[in-house]
């Protein structure tokens, strides 16, 4: 399989196989530094995204972090 299919942020999405965190990040054109992601309910660790491979039918949400109280 080439491809997987997932959802991010409730919109279906389709990605090339062995595609990371941080590269799905980054062919969205988001900013590394001001989110947060969360798969499957997990939140996964900065330091994990170039380690963590998207995988077929995954729920990926992004959330942007604010700073401030």
């Amino acid at each position: 399989m080439d491809e997987i299919n997932l959802m991010l942020n409730g919109e279906p999405v389709t990605v090339a196989n062995r595609t990371n965190v941080q590269q799905l990040l980054l062919a969205q054109k988001i900013q590394l530094d001001r989110v947060a992601v969360v798969c499957g309910g997990d939140v996964v660790p900065k330091s994990m995204w170039s380690s963590t491979l998207c995988e077929e039918g995954n729920v990926i949400e992004i959330f942007g972090v604010v700073a401030g109280g």
